[in-house]
């Protein structure tokens, strides 16, 4: 349904959605955390990161793909431009 650019475009805005709020927990944890080596850290904030986009970016798939069965809906996204259509898909459920 949506096209690769599409895709690629609202995959890096749902990650900055998800990466500002990570980084202000993460950086605190990884300051504070003193008994844990830096690597695993590291490694522990990257790897939640991940999880954590993951989880996001499927939720805004599913539920604008949902709400895509309404017609008018559908007719406003597809008249959108790729960039346009690939941030309201990456942001999708950011207001919520």
């Amino acid at each position: 349904m949506y096209s690769k650019k599409v895709l690629i475009i609202a995959a890096k805005s749902s990650f900055y959605s998800v990466l500002w709020p990570a980084l202000v927990i993460g950086a605190f944890s990884l300051f504070f955390a003193t008994d844990i080596p830096l690597s695993i850290k590291i490694g522990l904030f990257v790897g939640i990161q991940f999880l954590c986009w993951l989880a996001f970016f499927s939720g805004c798939i599913l539920f604008h793909q949902s709400k895509m069965r309404d017609s008018e809906f559908k007719r406003e996204f597809l008249s959108k431009d790729e960039e346009e259509q690939g941030r309201e898909l990456g942001t999708y459920i950011e207001g919520w």
